[in-house]
């Protein structure tokens, strides 16, 4: 279940366990009380009022508005892009540069209109495991990023970094599932290791950040 990091009169910040989903959906059978949403309604005793989602496959900070009024204020910081979104990531190989951005579009919804992209990542470190994860080499390569997505659109850090063969480890939809089975398998990583860390934008009812 979540966990609340910070909390006031207008805000809720909450860290969002991997494989918890954020609201019901379509594709998924969780009831509302299984869901990120029906837990700050019975938090709350209040309805929810989301100012961004994550995936359900990604850990870390998720903020609300504690009315109507202040999620429309956090959600406009997010579409004038005034909020500063900051990951860590563990990926397949070693990126050529230590600091590196990825500016490729990326289309809406997956399958819709291609729309403009930036990811700017840094590498933090890089390791050797000797351990044959994919069945080509002798030993397997890993790097920890730091990612700052400038844009917000669907998976963007994962399919920026699938772009770049750097594949996310555990991302079963855009990764590298032959390292992925092995690493459930023989290490024991059953999930996306994708982790929000840091959410920097405006105080909606105060001054600074």
């Amino acid at each position: 279940m979540p966990t609340v990091i910070f909390e006031d009169e207008a805000l809720l910040v909450l860290h969002k366990p991997a494989g918890l989903l954020v609201h019901p959906n379509g594709w998924a059978e969780e009831p509302l009380a299984e869901t990120l949403v029906g837990w700050v309604q019975a938090y709350t005793q209040a309805p929810a009022y989301l100012a961004h989602r994550l995936d359900r496959a990604t850990s870390g900070l998720i903020l609300l508005g504690k009315n109507e009024q202040v999620a429309r204020i956090l959600m406009e910081s997010f579409l004038r892009q005034e909020v500063q979104k900051k990951y860590v990531a563990v990926v397949r190989g070693w990126p050529a540069a230590d600091v590196f951005r990825v500016e490729r579009p990326l289309a809406k919804d997956l399958d819709g209109p291609l729309q403009d992209a930036c990811t700017d990542f840094r590498v933090f470190s890089r390791s050797t495991c000797a351990f044959n994860s994919t069945g080509r080499y002798p030993s397997s390569r890993y790097s920890l990023l730091w990612a700052e997505p400038q844009t917000g659109r669907m998976h963007q850090i994962r399919r920026h970094l699938a772009m770049q063969r750097h594949y996310l480890i555990g991302d079963s939809k855009h990764g590298d599932n032959t390292q992925n089975n092995y690493l459930r398998q023989y290490q024991g990583i059953t999930r996306m290791l994708l982790h929000a860390v840091e959410l920097r934008l405006p105080h909606p009812e105060q001054a600074g950040q």
